[in-house]
């Protein structure tokens, strides 16, 4: 099984500049080709489709999307509107966990897929409520014996990156209690920092994917600014895989994307070369 991630495209209206410079539908265009030459079995779009909320955003994202003939999942970021997001992409819902949220199960096998709305109204850090925290325990324990990967918008732990982190995933503590009560738990992939992340979370792998509209500096000072630079987009493919004892493992790797045509192509052969004395 192969999972292509892609998060925080922050489309506009008409392919504005998302900021007035960053050019998020070339990007999401260019992102879009790369990912089809891997034909995954699925698309997860971990939030922000859209930099303000707004329906001709949202329409022109779609349009690019089903222009791929990719399947694909689109799940909310702070930065999109809910309503709105579930009325254009109408054709993507699947049953959700509770009246407005966006929980939803994306596969079952050989992956339990699941999609988790972290989006609190009016807040930039995300977090889960009692209600979402309960339908996915109670997904994970009707799936017990099932490896699951979780797909959501905002990271539930500390990112090192000050202004990324000045308000916390809210009930992030419940949430790891929870996630240490499923062993089953085999990654969890977020979004919304707009950069490469990993590290261990309870007793599991947890990522964020890099950002397809823009990226964010990696800078660990307290007075960083909150900013974006010039790298170039990226995505994540996640594949499950049987390793060398054919015990099945989810292998992730990002890929950063071409702004030219043929920007990465050059390969140089490994061979040993004399140095000058």
């Amino acid at each position: 099984m192969l999972i292509a991630q892609l998060s925080d495209l922050h489309i506009n209206p008409n392919g504005d500049p998302a900021y007035g410079r960053a050019d998020t539908l070339s990007n999401l265009t260019l992102t879009l080709g790369a990912v089809k030459g891997y034909n995954p079995d699925i698309v997860v779009i971990t939030g922000d489709i859209s930099d303000r909320g707004e329906e001709r955003a949202y329409r022109l994202c779609k349009s690019l999307l089903d222009k791929t003939g990719l399947p694909y999942i689109p799940l909310p970021g702070n930065h999109d509107h809910r309503p709105t997001l579930t009325r254009v992409f109408e054709d993507r819902n699947t049953p959700l966990s509770g009246p407005g949220h966006l929980c939803r199960i994306i596969a079952e096998d050989p992956l339990l897929l699941i999609g988790l709305d972290t989006v609190i109204e009016g807040e930039h850090g995300g977090g889960l409520d009692q209600e979402r925290l309960d339908w996915l325990d109670a997904v994970l324990s009707a799936h017990a014996h099932t490896p699951a990967c979780l797909f959501m918008h905002h990271p539930p732990f500390l990112t090192a990156i000050p202004h990324m982190d000045t308000e916390p995933f809210k009930n992030w503590e419940c949430f790891r209690k929870l996630i240490r009560r499923h062993s089953q738990v085999i990654r969890i992939c977020c979004g919304h920092v707009h950069r490469p992340i990993t590290l261990d979370f309870a007793h599991t792998i947890a990522m964020v994917c890099p950002a397809v509209g823009m990226q964010i500096p990696l800078d660990f000072s307290q007075r960083a600014p909150s900013a974006f630079n010039t790298e170039p987009p990226a995505f994540m493919l996640h594949t499950y895989t049987p390793g060398w004892d054919n015990s099945p493992a989810l292998i992730s790797h990002v890929k950063p994307v071409e702004l030219q045509p043929g920007q990465f192509e050059q390969t140089f052969a490994f061979i040993e070369v004399d140095l000058p004395d």
